[in-house]
């Protein structure tokens, strides 16, 4: 039967008898339904028409299909008022998916963040005291696997053999960490008098705001030079990468 005689006939039947508001827990337990009655379900909106036998029989229905945005679940409700639903993100552990802003499934993307300082001038560092090479303030947003690694090479410029150079990292912030990945190098004559420390390590941080400071001292002065010099410079590189 075409569109517009299932039109006319809805017409004819509002036209000639009454509509009659009824439940759709009741409708099973009709029997004196008068026929070609229709009723119409208060509740889910659905359409019945009375038989001979005085039951009623469906002639239609609305459906419904809704999401909630925040969590990606879909609602469905049938013509017969059933209500199922259907989750878009899984809620197993582990999983990196969340719900954007129209509802649907989204990843982040795994942002890397790169921080470098290098030596670009020659710098004298002397042999008394503990000094700061350099230092890096970061922000970390979410868990993080922080990767940090530096180079010192120097040249010794005063004393004899036998004098050592020291470098660490010292961390401080949302938490401390003091003389971190601490490398020591040795000079042990007059015509041997350069070197170089170096390290690198990996650390895990909550979210939180840190510094990392670079540091030097030894029992003897020495100069760094540039990045670009052959011989000579320090650097602090560190990486940050999203720890999930």
């Amino acid at each position: 039967m075409g569109i517009v005689s299932l039109f006319v006939l809805f017409v004819g039947i509002f036209a000639v008898h009454a509509q009659i508001s009824i439940t759709a827990a009741a409708v099973p337990g009709v029997s004196n339904a008068g026929q070609g009655d229709v009723y119409l379900t208060s509740d889910t909106d659905v359409l019945y028409i009375g038989l001979e036998d005085g039951t009623l029989r469906k002639l239609g229905g609305v459906s419904n299909l809704s999401q909630n945005v925040a969590t990606g679940t879909l609602n469905f409700v049938d013509e017969n008022g059933t209500a199922q639903t259907a989750e878009v993100i899984s809620g197993d552990a582990q999983n990196r998916l969340t719900a954007g802003s129209d509802g649907g499934a989204y990843l982040a993307e795994r942002e890397m963040q790169l921080f470098t300082d290098q030596s670009s001038a020659t710098q004298n560092w002397n042999g008394s005291s503990e000094q700061t090479v350099v230092t890096r303030t970061i922000t970390l947003t979410q868990e993080s696997i922080v990767d940090i690694s530096y180079v010192f090479s120097y040249i010794r410029t005063s004393n004899g053999g036998g004098r050592y150079r020291r470098v660490n990292i010292d961390i401080s912030g949302s938490t401390t960490l003091n003389n971190q990945m601490s490398t020591m190098s040795n000079t042990y004559s007059t015509s041997e008098n350069w070197g170089h420390c170096s390290a690198n390590r990996k650390y895990q941080f909550n979210p939180g705001t840190y510094t990392f400071s670079m540091r030097t001292r030894g029992n003897a002065n020495c100069t760094t030079r540039t990045q670009t010099d052959d011989d000579y410079g320090w650097s602090m590189d560190i990486t940050v990468f999203p720890a999930d």
